[in-house]
């Protein structure tokens, strides 16, 4: 339950805050910078036409992240990417698995309209450990023949990435691996500050709105204009142009 200081915060949250209100959610910036210079070229070529968020945990990465990608693609003039979000699969019944990536198989078939042939889909989400949890969702990619790189906070269990263990990693998830650093971040498990929560069988989380949530999503806009504004510092001649928008 929410402090009456939290509500009153939640309605007076009516523009961008100065200062963020979720350390959790301040602390992503390294990680999110380190995954841009990661997709540079990507999103310089305009590369992605889908965002796939996994929720619940890595629906606050995926709307800072869509967010960032969302605001070049426009000053580029490139097509802006169809963001969707789907329930991850972290302690799902191996059972289960062919039941749930046959629904997300047909889930993605059904947003086809956005994918031509040639680009790719960028899965967004906070903590990979065994990479179970995304087994369905790239799955239901290749079945679809959709290329995708994988976008993540963080590697648990790993206290170092080697460029060998990098390789076995992506051979085993069937895409480009991109991650902020090694170990569980904060925002993992805060499923108040998502909004939504989720069983591992379904394919989609359901709505779960707090006045956390509300205060969260300003913190997420704040965060978002400040990694705009860096991606342009940091690379300054990419500002406009690009491959014209289909």
């Amino acid at each position: 339950m929410e402090s009456p200081s939290e509500q009153a915060l939640a309605h007076s949250l009516e523009s961008e805050p100065s200062e963020y209100h979720y350390q959790e959610i301040a602390e992503l910036r390294v990680s999110c910078e380190r995954i841009l210079e990661g997709l540079h070229d990507r999103i310089d070529q305009g590369s992605y036409d889908l965002i796939v968020g996994d929720d619940a945990s890595g629906r606050i990465p995926t709307l800072i992240l869509r967010n960032v990608i969302k605001e070049i693609y426009h000053d580029k003039g490139f097509q802006i990417p169809y963001t969707a979000f789907v329930a991850g699969s972290r302690f799902i019944h191996e059972p289960r698995i062919p039941e749930k990536t046959e629904q997300l198989t047909q889930r993605i078939k059904k947003v086809g309209e956005w994918h031509d042939g040639s680009n790719r889909a960028l899965i967004v989400t906070d903590t990979i450990g065994g990479g179970l949890s995304l087994k369905p969702l790239y799955d239901a990619l290749r079945e679809n023949n959709i290329e995708y790189d994988i976008a993540t906070l963080s590697l648990a269990h790993m206290p170092e990435m080697t460029d060998e263990m990098r390789e076995r990693v992506e051979q085993s998830m069937g895409g480009k691996l991109y991650f902020g650093h090694t170990g569980v971040p904060r925002i993992y498990g805060r499923h108040d500050l998502a909004g939504v929560e989720k069983t591992p069988e379904e394919v989609f989380a359901r709505p779960h709105r707090t006045s956390s949530t509300k205060i969260a999503r300003a913190d997420v806009k704040k965060l978002s204009t400040e990694l705009v504004d860096w991606y342009h510092q940091r690379y300054p001649d990419d500002i406009h142009g690009g491959r014209e928008a289909s």
